[in-house]
């Protein structure tokens, strides 16, 4: 049996599809990143921790802040490559010129 790498798979998706689902992440993550502030202003709030636990909670929510800021930030880098970079055919029509 032929094992596929990621790299072979990556291969098969129409490049257009994989920006598209690119934007739909970060457009996704965007929400969730709402969501994870909002939870946390709450946490910082609640009368149900005590010290020691909320700040275990509050570190790991901000774990999972950064995280998300992080894949945006890589979605936004990748998605400048694939839109900066021509595609392959461009880049042959171009050296015929």
């Amino acid at each position: 049996m032929v094992v596929k790498t990621i790299d072979d798979i990556r291969q098969l998706i129409d490049p257009q599809g994989y920006i598209e689902a690119l934007q739909q992440g970060r457009n996704q993550l965007q929400k969730t990143l709402s969501s994870l502030v909002a939870d946390y202003d709450l946490t910082s709030d609640t009368p149900e921790l005590n010290e020691d636990d909320r700040k275990v909670a509050l570190d790991r929510q901000m774990s999972v802040l950064r995280d998300c800021v992080w894949r945006m930030e890589e979605i936004d880098r990748r998605l400048d490559n694939v839109t900066s970079t021509p595609n392959r055919a461009e880049r042959r029509r171009s050296r015929k010129d």
